[in-house]
């Protein structure tokens, strides 16, 4: 057996929804604020004051917060442990996604976007920005990420994929 563990379904889908209603206005020095709303203990802050590292309940670097001159651009939160590079893991990852993924749909809504492409992604955007369910091959992830970093990251992505970087 895979060392493996992830969040809820249900849980997933509470934080998805908490993370939807945050005011995306906010400030690096709010992060520890923010945090403990959330039940989340900080661990560490770059000195350049532009990532924030935390403990969200699945471990110490379970949760990042990554910000641009003060501004956050985005909040990645674990909804998996990461596990072994194993066919194992791979299933146990593509069974836990689907789970929560239907749970977040019957939770928010439809969600705005859908990959399969490498990565599975569904997407619901909001207000100034988009939370992203995503599957990678040996974790699951739930991001809140403001909407000018994230059509950054999508021009960047498919420049990659086309070769051009």
């Amino acid at each position: 057996m895979t060392d493996f563990r992830t969040r809820t379904p249900d849980e997933v889908a509470e934080l998805g929804s908490r993370l939807r209603a945050l005011d995306w206005s906010w400030q690096f020095d709010e992060i520890p604020a923010i945090a403990e709303q959330f039940g989340w203990r900080v661990v560490s802050t770059s000195e350049d004051e532009d990532w924030v590292m935390l403990d969200t309940g699945l471990g110490l670097a379970s949760g990042k917060v990554f910000a641009d001159d003060g501004d956050v651009e985005r909040v990645q939160v674990s909804a998996s442990t990461i596990g072994p590079d194993t066919s194992e893991t791979h299933t146990l990852v593509q069974q836990a996604y689907a789970a929560m993924a239907a749970r977040l749909v019957a939770t928010l809504g439809a969600p705005s976007a859908e990959t399969t492409e490498d990565n599975a992604q569904l997407r619901w955007a909001g207000s100034g920005s988009t939370l992203i369910l995503a599957a990678l091959a040996r974790s699951i992830t739930l991001t809140l990420a403001s909407d000018e970093w994230l059509e950054l990251f999508d021009k960047g992505a498919e420049l990659s994929r086309r070769g051009q970087l």
